[in-house]
């Protein structure tokens, strides 16, 4: 059971108006209410733009946000570099059918550090930190989270 008194107390303390209504249920909506989505800093959306078009299987649009000279670590297949090893490494990884969900994006200049979790038929198989690097909006490098 709530205490009332030191729930007024606190209220009190943070700035609330002496007399506030303290109820000790909580209140309910007869219609729901959804948080506002959050926006992203642009570095961050170039990382879920290019989570999201793996798992499209798109691989134009997944090359298309992926530097030159980048070096990303793909996993089971190791640190790749190049375009050409790149776009071959994640056609196989496509035809797994692998899905990503990204989230919890932390940016500090060009770096980008996101929580994943990779999934297979609807089975979460793997999860971690990646740490990306954007820069002119393209992935530079993609590597785990130390």
């Amino acid at each position: 059971m709530i205490n009332l008194t030191l729930v007024a107390l606190l209220l009190a303390a943070c700035g609330a108006p002496a007399g506030t209504p303290v109820s000790a249920s909580p209140t309910t909506t007869s219609t729901p209410t959804s948080a506002a989505t959050p926006t992203l800093q642009p570095q961050a959306e170039v990382v879920l733009a290019w989570h999201e078009a793996w798992n499209r299987q798109d691989i134009d649009a997944f090359m298309a946000l992926v530097a030159d000279d980048a070096v990303l670590d793909r996993g089971p297949y190791g640190v790749i570099t190049g375009t050409e090893k790149i776009r071959a490494t994640v056609m196989l990884e496509m035809k797994e059918n692998l899905k990503a969900k990204v989230s919890r994006f932390e940016v500090e200049g060009d770096q980008v550090t996101y929580y994943y979790e990779v999934f297979v038929g609807g089975r979460r198989v793997d999860q971690g930190f990646g740490v990306a690097i954007v820069k002119n909006g393209k992935i530079k490098s993609d590597l785990p989270a130390k």
